[in-house]
């Protein structure tokens, strides 16, 4: 709706897509920006949260095993909810760090499969965060070589 809608570009002779925005995060070296920072912490500080809190244990348990984590007494849709909005909320971000430090603008095609390429990520790295990384620059690799 957006793309197509309110925020279209008029003025480019494209498929589609807004006008150039004008926010840009910082880039590191060429093309690489400060969104491979958050990529890499990201996957740690799952690991130390899902690993050594009262809430990751409830997350894996009800994960694992619905009804076992609620004949526990753990609250099943609260943790569903929470995971569900910290998933849209990182994904939000990812979004947005895509944008403002490659792309520029918001297109049709912005995602490019980023979404099935995740999943062979996490199935590679046995749903593992560290193993995700190596699992990741794998399919980077696959992918660009």
């Amino acid at each position: 709706y957006w793309v197509f809608g309110p925020w279209l570009d008029v003025s480019e002779a494209s498929l589609g897509g807004s006008a150039v925005i004008p926010y840009e995060i910082p880039k590191i070296y060429g093309q690489v920006t400060i969104g491979i920072i958050i990529a890499l912490l990201l996957p740690a500080i799952f690991q130390l949260v899902i690993k050594n809190t009262v809430w990751g244990y409830e997350v894996t348990t009800i994960g694992k095993n619905r009804r076992a984590g609620e004949f526990a007494g753990m609250p099943y849709q609260k943790r569903m909810l929470t995971i569900a909005a910290l998933a849209g909320g990182l994904s939000g971000m990812i979004g947005v760090i895509e944008i403002t430090g490659t792309v520029h603008r918001l297109a049709l095609s912005i995602s490019q499969g980023y979404g099935f390429l995740g999943v062979m990520a996490g199935l590679l790295a046995e749903n593992s965060f560290v193993a995700l990384i190596p699992a990741a620059l794998l399919m980077a690799i696959i992918l660009n070589a």
